[in-house]
């Protein structure tokens, strides 16, 4: 998990356009809940972000 994760920040952080903004990758397809790993440009700082259920009919988003 933990290499899988450090190849997506490798990936996002290698990121060479001239654009300032965010820019993420989903972790896996295949995980219970959306995990995204986000760069913002250009101060490149890192964002986990889980989108997970909160209540039935609802949406909940957490930004570590």
């Amino acid at each position: 998990m933990t290499e899988r994760i450090k190849q997506i920040w490798t990936q996002l952080e290698a990121n060479s356009s001239a654009v300032a903004g965010l820019f993420k990758l989903r972790y896996s397809d295949t995980s219970k809940c959306e995990v995204f790993l986000e760069v913002k440009f250009p101060e490149t700082h890192r964002m986990l972000i889980l989108k997970v259920p909160f209540k039935v009919g609802k949406e909940f988003w957490v930004i570590a």
